[in-house]
């Protein structure tokens, strides 16, 4: 698979105090003959107002099995961190649990520089500068 026929989509709306944003990644074999299939995904919260204010909520990032390990996961967490400073925040957060994802999940994000904050219960809240 050539690196070439990945792109992302970025779709951002504004609702309650809140930048909303989809991200989505897409591939296919030959662009001129093939319909785009969807690849992968992460979504973002930008808030406004308020105690989070200038922070990005990160979550529900996924890439569909058959085409991990190509980067793709991290191509989209920068282009989330990108369209998020763009959008005035100044730091990335997340939740990560045992109970959903396992432990490669959170030393993944502690390798793309988020920092545990706090953590309890089988539970971590990872937080980055961007």
């Amino acid at each position: 698979m050539e690196e070439l026929y990945y792109y992302t989509q970025t779709y951002i709306t504004t609702w309650k105090d809140k930048d909303n944003v989809i991200i989505s990644m897409w591939h296919c074999e030959d662009p001129d003959n093939d319909i785009p299939e969807q690849v992968g995904v992460v979504e973002l919260s930008v808030c406004r107002r308020g105690e989070h204010q200038d922070e990005v909520l990160v979550w529900n990032l996924y890439v569909d099995e058959p085409h991990r390990q190509n980067g793709l996961a991290r191509r989209l967490l920068d282009e989330a961190h990108k369209t998020a400073k763009h959008l005035g925040a100044k730091t990335a957060v997340l939740e990560w649990s045992l109970r959903e994802s396992p432990h490669w999940v959170f030393d993944w994000y502690t390798r793309q520089g988020y920092d545990e904050k706090e953590i309890g219960n089988g539970y971590a809240l990872m937080k980055k500068d961007i």
